[in-house]
C-alpha cells in the first residue's frame, strides 16, 4: 500500500531524573507528521543529513531534500542524472557529501555541491542497504550482492575473502575501528551470520549467529561493542565465538540506537518503538528493557526506521523517521 513519510522529533532539555525513571522530568516529545498533503514523497527508503542541514530522503521515485520546510526532488545544477530512481540507501560522511545507493542499479554515485561522481559497473549492485566509513576515509557498503570497498578511486566487490553467496544487510565500525557486518535475515527460523574484519586484517573473521533486526548504535552510526562475553542465556537468540576482538550489544529481534542524552530507542519487527535510560552498563540495561519499564511511543516503527539525531543550539533532536 501507499507509504507515508512521518518524522518524530524528539526534543530533550534534560537527562534521566533517575536510571529507574521512564519519563523524565523537563523532557518535550513534539510529533511532527509530514505527508504528501505537505509534498513529502511515498515510499521512503532511507534517510541522511549533510554537513549543511538539509535532509535527504532516498525513494523509488528518486532523491529529495528537505530543508525543513519543503521537499524538493534533486536535479543536479550540472545536468547530471542519477544512476537510477530508486534510492535504497544514503550515508553523509562528516567529510561532507552524500553517498548514494541504488536498487539494482549498476553502481554508486557521489553527490557533492551539486554535482554528480557516477561509479558504473557492468553488473548490478543488488539492493544496497547501507554505508560506513572508517578513520581513514575508507567507505564500505553492504548489499544483496555482498560487500563493497572504496579506495578513494574505485570500488571493490567482496573484498577480504567475503563469501560472494552471502548477502549483507548492515555494516559498521566501533570504535577500535573494527568493521562489523551482519547478512540478510532470510526468515524468522533463520538466524543472521554477524562477522568481524580487524583494522588491517586479511579476511572476515565468523563471529557468531543472532536472531537480531540490528547492531546497537550511537547517534554517530558507530557500532556500540564491549570486550566483556556476556554469559549466554536460554532463548537469547545470540550465538557469539569465544575470543572475539569485541562483542557487539546485540538485543534478540531487535536494533538500538543511543541517543545523546543516555536514552537507548529500541525498533523491533515484534514491538511498538521504545526508550529506556542506558544506565552504567549498556548491555545491562539492553538486555533487562522492556514496555513495562520503559517509555513507550504508540505507533509502530517498523523495522526499516531509522534515526537521526543533530545538536541544534543546546538541544539534542532526534528525528526517527518510519516509513510505511
Amino acid at each position: 500500500g501507499r507509504r507515508v513519510l512521518t518524522a518524530l522529533v524528539v526534543v530533550f532539555t534534560s537527562g534521566w531524573a533517575t536510571a529507574q525513571s521512564p519519563v523524565p522530568e523537563g523532557q518535550r516529545i513534539i510529533h511532527e507528521f509530514w505527508t504528501f498533503k505537505e509534498g513529502a514523497p511515498q515510499v521512503v527508503e532511507s534517510v541522511a543529513q549533510t554537513t549543511d542541514g538539509y535532509l535527504w530522503l532516498g525513494t523509488e521515485s528518486g532523491l529529495f531534500r528537505f530543508d525543513g520546510v519543503r521537499f524538493e526532488p534533486f536535479q543536479s545544477p550540472f545536468g547530471d542524472e542519477l544512476l537510477g530512481t530508486d534510492v535504497a540507501a544514503l550515508f553523509a560522511p562528516p567529510t561532507g557529501g552524500l553517498w548514494i545507493g541504488y536498487r539494482f542499479a549498476g553502481g554508486f554515485t557521489f553527490l557533492k555541491n551539486g554535482k554528480l561522481i557516477n561509479f558504473r559497473f557492468a553488473s548490478t549492485t543488488g539492493t544496497v542497504q547501507g554505508f560506513a566509513q572508517d578513520r581513514h576515509g575508507i567507505v564500505w557498503a553492504v548489499s544483496t550482492r555482498g560487500v563493497w570497498r572504496f579506495d578513494g578511486s574505485s570500488w571493490r566487490q567482496n573484498p577480504y575473502e567475503w563469501n560472494p553467496q552471502l548477502s549483507a544487510a548492515q555494516v559498521g565500525f566501533d570504535r577500535e575501528d573494527i568493521l562489523w557486518a551482519l547478512t540478510e535475515r532470510k526468515s524468522p527460523e533463520f538466524p543472521r551470520q554477524l562477522f568481524c574484519l580487524l583494522p588491517g586484517g586479511s579476511k572476515f573473521r565468523k563471529a557468531g549467529n543472532v536472531f537480531v533486526e540490528g547492531f546497537t548504535w550511537d547517534t554517530d552510526r558507530t557500532v556500540l561493542t564491549t570486550h566483556d562475553k556476556r554469559p549466554t542465556e536460554p532463548g537469547s537468540g545470540l550465538e557469539l565465538e569465544d575470543s572475539l576482538p569485541a562483542y557487539p550489544i546485540l538485543r534478540k529481534n531487535s536494533e538500538q540506537t543511543l541517543d545523546r542524552a543516555n536514552g537507548i530507542w529500541f525498533v523491533s519487527s515484534y514491538d511498538p518503538l521504545f526508550r529506556h535510560p542506558a544506565g552504567a552498563s549498556l548491555a545491562q540495561a539492553i538486555s533487562q528493557a522492556s514496555r513495562s519499564n520503559s517509555q513507550v511511543y504508540a505507533f509502530d516503527p517498523y523495522r526499516y526506521s531509522r534515526s537521526e539525531e543533530r545538536r541544534v543550539g543546546k538541544e539534542c533532536r532526534s528525528r526517527w523517521s518510519p516509513y510505511h
